[in-house]
């Protein structure tokens, strides 16, 4: 059911929004159930930012191109967001303060320490590395990319499940 343009918007915002609300549901990014309720994210977006444009310095259909364009990139940004690492990579410190099985933290400690120094040294390095902090802060601390960390961080997962501390959230 096409949605009735919003009472705020011109014409042609209306169209520009309505054409970009189609185009994420065609590219897959929202659900093309969704798609109106893209066009009523990207026309708030659009009335919220009127009181920031400025006439002297561009014109407004170039403004509102921006304004949507950026609109649908949060959009399309908080749809995938939680898909791409969702819990997969929590800190060490995170991992030792959750509660063993029977419920004792210190346990838990415990054996994660255990498995720490069970680790070969290239991987205690990473693992030390990222007890503090993000993936991005051990890279740096590290001196290596984050691309070349993520299969280590595979290969210290599958250590600690061969532990015993498997994902059990």
């Amino acid at each position: 059911m096409p949605t009735d343009p919003q009472p705020d918007l011109d014409p042609a915002e209306a169209a520009l929004i309505r054409a970009k609300a189609r185009a994420l549901a065609r590219r897959g990014v929202i659900p093309r159930g969704d798609a109106a309720d893209a066009e009523q994210d990207l026309a708030l977006a659009v009335l919220a930012a009127r009181v920031g444009f400025d006439p002297a310095r561009g014109n407004a259909a170039a403004f509102v191109r921006t304004v949507v364009n950026r609109a649908a990139d949060r959009l399309a940004r908080g749809r995938f967001a939680a898909k791409r690492h969702p819990g997969r990579v929590v800190p060490l410190a995170a991992l030792a303060e959750l509660a063993d099985p029977n419920g004792d933290p210190a346990g838990r400690a415990a054996d994660v320490a255990a498995a720490v120094a069970a680790l070969p040294p290239d991987l205690h390095a990473v693992a030390e590395a990222l007890t503090g902090g993000t993936v991005a802060a051990a890279a740096r601390a590290l001196g290596v990319s984050r691309a070349s960390l993520y299969p280590r961080i595979r290969e210290i997962r599958s250590w600690f499940e061969r532990a015993g501390l498997g994902d059990d959230r």
